[in-house]
């Protein structure tokens, strides 16, 4: 029997930028505009729909959970993640044409957002913050 290694899987930590969501939200809207994204994540318990907030931007893209069934192996817990290492950016660095060079990224973290079928990878510059919390 093969063995599976989870070595090579991404490392994930999760991040608590607050204690009142606790849930995997459902990931509902999208603003970027070059430098900010704006994420809408709508929570059932407490009933509300969050804007959380990246900035300075330098990639994101937006995947069903079924396309990165990569990440769940070394990781569990919490819908909001700092990738530590083996992410999109790593994978990216793999490909040929790609053009970020590494050391243009050596300030910059990347970014989970799991959400109910729909995730969220990032490259950003800072952590994210929640800037709006309405109720539904």
């Amino acid at each position: 029997m093969e063995k599976n290694n989870t070595d090579n899987y991404p490392v994930t930590e999760e991040l608590k930028i607050t204690d009142k969501y606790n849930e995997i939200p459902q990931l509902v809207g999208i603003n970027y505009n070059l430098l900010t994204l704006e994420v809408q994540l709508e929570f059932m318990n407490p009933n509300n729909t969050v804007s959380l907030v990246f900035e300075d931007v330098r990639g994101f893209r937006v995947l069903d959970e079924g396309h990165l069934l990569d990440f769940w192996y070394n990781n569990s817990g919490g819908w909001l993640r700092r990738v530590k290492s083996g992410g999109w950016f790593d994978q990216e660095k793999k490909r040929d044409g790609f053009g970020f060079g590494e050391f243009e990224l050596e300030d910059y973290d990347e970014y989970l957002v799991v959400g109910m079928g729909m995730c969220l990878s990032l490259i950003g510059g800072s952590d994210p913050v929640i800037t709006k919390e309405l109720e539904n």
